[in-house]
């Protein structure tokens, strides 16, 4: 059995889960933390390593006989837990996954021979919105979703939360140069770049087909697209509003658009 008993708020094993909200681990860390009974569960269901679990005396009767064998299990009193999170929490359980090493893009892509349908965040700031981003595609069936290093991190807790676990199924590839990456993906893997912009001369989004291999660049929340990822774009479209209307949250306009491309048929570039 891996339950440990904590008796000291210092324990060094417990370094990842200390003072969440002023410390939380970054992209880069190689670490990330679940929270929540249901998310850790979600986390255990996936291929992501799990590197420990903190859970509060309440709950560790709700891991399994087989997650206790194979996971290191910290059990603390509650006061004991918020003392080390640094806030108040109800959920009563968290997991410190282990970040998948970094891949090229070219294997991360589905195969040039099949369709593919990936949306693209190059500056999606708001971790909300990104939770949310990622929870759409996966409900459409998206093969990936590409964000850049401009955008919130995929496995910050709130984007893993409002994603409600979904980040731990859907393939996210994580790039640190959004437009060399873009440019590789239209010479090499065939895909088609479909920019969503806010402009009159884009093509109406109900008269658009799809293409065999998709890539949907999505906005920032505050200022759009990239210009030069507009201009790199193939394909230019747009969302008719109403008047007085001059946008939509991103991830209400990302959930309009991939309803529409799953619902077309796909044409062969």
């Amino acid at each position: 059995m891996t339950e440990i008993l904590i008796d000291s708020i210092d324990d060094p094993r417990l370094t990842p889960y200390r003072h969440l909200k002023r410390m939380n681990l970054t992209r880069w860390s190689g670490l990330f933390i679940a929270e929540g009974m249901r998310l850790v569960e979600r986390l255990l269901e996936s291929d992501f390593e799990v590197d420990s679990i903190l859970v509060s005396e309440s709950h560790r009767r709700r891991l399994s006989a087989e997650t206790l064998e194979r996971i290191p299990v910290y059990v603390a009193p509650l006061p004991v837990l918020e003392n080390i999170i640094g806030f108040q929490f109800h959920s009563g359980m968290l997991a410190c996954g282990r970040r998948r090493a970094h891949i090229p893009l070219v294997d991360w892509l589905p195969a040039r021979d099949r369709p593919a349908l990936i949306v693209g965040c190059p500056q999606t700031s708001d971790p909300d919105n990104l939770g949310t981003m990622i929870r759409i595609a996966a409900a459409f069936g998206a093969d990936g979703l590409m964000v850049g290093k401009s955008s919130a991190d995929p496995f910050c807790r709130r984007a893993l939360r409002i994603s409600m676990g979904n980040a731990f199924f859907l393939p996210i590839y994580e790039s640190t140069n959004f437009l060399e990456d873009l440019q590789q993906m239209q010479q090499e893997s065939g895909i088609t770049a479909v920019a969503s912009v806010l402009d009159h001369a884009a093509i109406p989004l109900a008269t658009c087909t799809r293409p065999d291999r998709l890539l949907l660049l999505m906005g920032n929340e505050d200022h759009g697209l990239d210009p030069a990822l507009s201009r790199m774009a193939d394909e230019k479209v747009t969302i008719p509003m109403a008047a007085k209307i001059d946008s939509l949250n991103v991830g209400i306009a990302a959930g309009i658009m991939l309803h529409h491309y799953t619902q077309v048929a796909i044409r062969r570039n």
